[in-house]
């Protein structure tokens, strides 16, 4: 199962989107011409580019919004999201500092960079984040269920249901319902999680992670196995269409995953390539590991797991991780986990 902290809410149809994407450019592109030196215009250029992952442009457009006015703190999250999907991560983290000295008393700066923390395995620090997020915010939701997310994937499941508790109580999310059912996942309540994994999906239904997640459920349980396919499918196909109009290192290793779990080895080992993951991704290593048990590849799942491990993972997500049953009663999980 995969415990998240952000998800992204897609309210147009996929099949539109490159025509809007298109057309959001074509009229920033004349109104810049018009007026080269709009702080709003170079603004909202970097925001249609950071949605849609154009990395560069949202570096460059962010970077001359805030050449005009250096204190648009909006900006200074699009350029350290834009560093951080190119690679470059110490940049990244300062830009989100500075976006948070920009605007100290707002939620979403700390949100970000605790979810910036989170996926590169620097969990004390995400926690740190998570919690001013709340602190910022606590009528929020998001800050809750994002810190139950952190506390899950260090196993401390019972602080998470706390927290889960509270952030469904004041509004239920998607994610907050999905982290719910994974608490029940771990502690072997499968067909609970899935019923909270089914009221995911029906908050929202284009998100490829909580099929997934039903899916793995729906594999726990008896006489689920064709429900667990389809679930599988079903966030497969969501993936493939995201990668259509906005390409991702990350989902690349996702599709991978989906894959190998329906079976399609070949295409798990293709997208698994297109990935191009590096040391200086712990969470991608993670992944890669998962797809390289389940296509036969023991050797180069070990290999993943350690340079994970070696990059700060958590070991504890290791150990939960259901497609890594098999391994980790291999003696040389045993060494790599000791050293």
């Amino acid at each position: 199962t995969e415990i998240y902290t952000l998800s992204l809410h897609d309210a147009l149809p996929i099949s539109r989107l490159p025509e809007l994407i298109e057309l959001a450019n074509r009229s920033i592109d004349r109104a810049v011409a018009l007026n080269g030196n709009s702080v709003a215009l170079h603004h909202a250029a970097a925001s249609v580019a950071n949605t849609f992952r154009k990395n560069q442009q949202a570096l460059d457009e962010a970077g001359r919004c805030l050449a005009l006015d250096p204190a648009e703190a909006e900006c200074a999250l699009y350029m350290a999201g834009a560093y951080d999907g190119l690679g470059r991560l110490n940049e990244a983290e300062k830009m989100y500092l500075k976006a948070i000295e920009l605007r100290p008393n707002q939620w979403l700066m700390y949100n970000r960079l605790g979810s910036f923390y989170y996926r590169h395995a620097r969990y004390a620090d995400a926690e740190r984040m998570f919690r001013s997020t709340i602190q910022t915010a606590s009528w929020n939701p998001l800050g809750y269920n994002n810190l139950a997310g952190l506390y899950l994937a260090t196993r401390r499941f019972a602080e998470a249901a706390d927290l889960l508790k509270t952030s469904n109580g004041l509004r239920p999310t998607a994610s907050g319902l999905s982290n719910r059912g994974t608490c029940f996942f771990y502690l072997g309540r499968y067909a609970e999680a899935a019923a909270e994994y089914e009221k995911a999906t029906n908050l929202e239904p284009r998100a490829h992670e909580h099929w997934h997640n039903l899916g793995d459920a729906y594999a726990k349980m008896p006489g689920f196995a064709l429900r667990a396919r389809a679930c599988y499918r079903k966030a497969l196909d969501l993936i493939v269409e995201q990668q259509r109009t906005a390409p991702a290192q990350e989902d690349f290793a996702i599709e991978a995953l989906y894959r190998a779990k329906l079976g399609d080895l070949a295409g798990a080992q293709r997208a698994l390539e297109e990935a191009h993951i590096t040391n200086d991704n712990p969470g991608l290593r993670f992944r890669e590991a998962r797809v390289r048990e389940l296509t036969g590849d023991r050797d180069g799942a070990l290999r993943a797991i350690g340079e994970a491990l070696s990059g700060g993972f958590s070991r504890n997500q290791v150990e939960q991780a259901p497609e890594l049953e098999r391994l980790r009663a291999d003696p040389r999980y045993s060494k790599i986990v000791t050293k």
